[in-house]
């Protein structure tokens, strides 16, 4: 029989797992070694994680322990290559993050045009709001005006 110290780490562990979505048939949290993985741009090592995982949306959408996905971390480094894996592995680019930034924004933020015509290439919504709520046009407006 278990003891109740044990029982209680499982359940801590699993609500852990619970409330940051990375509750996995494996247990295991893959998030944030996916958004670890972009980070590096290491595309070999993307690749793997979601052909080992059962590579569905919530996977690929999961967020490390700041909330931030691995979609929105390519987007802001400016890793085309490695934004077009996720998005072909079922991305969401309309995700807003705890912040209330989408993708979309991060990127143009950033002054990333390649991988804003690849997020709108695969789905993201140009008239999605975000903080404050601006639209993607408002936001470039914005940029270009210097005022942030």
């Amino acid at each position: 029989m278990p003891s109740w110290r044990h029982i209680r780490r499982l359940i801590r562990q699993r609500w852990r797992y619970l409330t940051h979505g990375l509750l996995r048939h494996s247990h295991v949290p893959i998030g944030p070694e996916l958004v670890e993985a972009c980070k590096a741009n290491d595309l070999a090592l993307v690749r793997s994680i979601l052909s080992t995982a059962a590579a569905n949306g919530s996977l690929v959408d999961a967020a490390d322990s700041k909330g931030i996905t691995a979609l929105r971390v390519a987007a802001e480094n400016g890793y085309a290559h490695t934004a077009m894996v996720l998005l072909e592995h079922g991305a969401d680019p309309n995700q807003v993050g705890t912040d209330g930034w989408a993708v979309i924004h991060s990127a143009i933020v950033e002054g990333s045009s390649h991988i804003v015509e690849v997020l709108l290439a695969g789905g993201a919504d140009p008239y999605l709001k975000g903080s404050y709520g601006w639209n993607v046009r408002f936001t470039c407006l914005f940029i270009l005006t210097g005022l942030c």
